[in-house]
C-alpha cells in the first residue's frame, strides 16, 4: 500500500504537486480558495489597521524625504532617514503572519515590499522593459518554484 502511494506522488506533475503543497498550507488558517492556486483571507482588524498606520507614516516621511528612497518601479526602500518606520511595518506584517499560524509552515519568510505608484506612469520609467505597469512583474525578482506571494 504505501508503495502505490508513493509511486502515484512521483507521477504528479509539477503543478499538482504545488495546488496540493498550497492547499496543505491553506488548511492552517481560514480561507476562500479562489482557484487551486489563490486564496484569500481576512486580516484582523487591529493588526490590519497597525499595518496601514504604519505603511501610512513611512509614506508621510518618504513624501517629507522628496521620495529619495524611491526607485524607478515604485519601491520605497528604507534609508537611514526612516528606517524605524520600516521597522514598524516588518513588525506589524510578522504579526499578521502570525496571526494566520504560518510560522508553522513557513520556513523562511522577506521582509514586506512598500510600492508607491502615482496615477499616471513617470515619462521617465514608462520606456523601462521591467517596468512594474507591466502584467506580472512582480515574478521577475526571482522567486523560487517554492515561494507563495503575499499581497495586503
Amino acid at each position: 500500500m504505501r508503495k502505490q502511494i508513493k509511486n502515484s506522488n512521483s507521477k504528479m506533475n509539477f503543478k499538482k504537486k504545488r495546488e496540493l503543497r498550497f492547499k496543505n498550507i491553506c488548511s492552517n488558517f481560514e480561507n476562500d480558495m479562489l482557484s487551486s492556486l489563490i486564496c484569500c483571507s481576512k486580516i484582523k482588524a487591529d493588526l490590519f489597521k497597525s499595518l496601514s498606520k504604519n505603511v501610512n507614516n513611512y509614506f508621510i516621511e518618504s513624501k517629507k524625504h522628496n521620495f529619495l528612497n524611491k526607485t524607478p518601479n515604485g519601491l520605497l526602500v528604507p534609508k537611514k532617514e526612516i528606517e524605524e518606520l520600516y521597522n514598524k511595518i516588518t513588525i506589524a506584517y510578522r504579526d499578521i503572519l502570525l496571526s494566520l499560524n504560518f510560522n508553522k509552515i513557513l520556513s523562511r519568510w522577506t521582509i514586506p515590499v512598500i510600492r508607491y505608484k502615482e496615477a499616471l506612469v513617470n515619462k521617465e520609467n514608462a520606456n523601462r522593459s521591467m517596468r512594474s505597469e507591466l502584467p506580472h512583474s512582480d515574478t521577475w525578482i526571482g522567486w523560487d518554484t517554492n515561494s507563495i506571494l503575499i499581497n495586503i
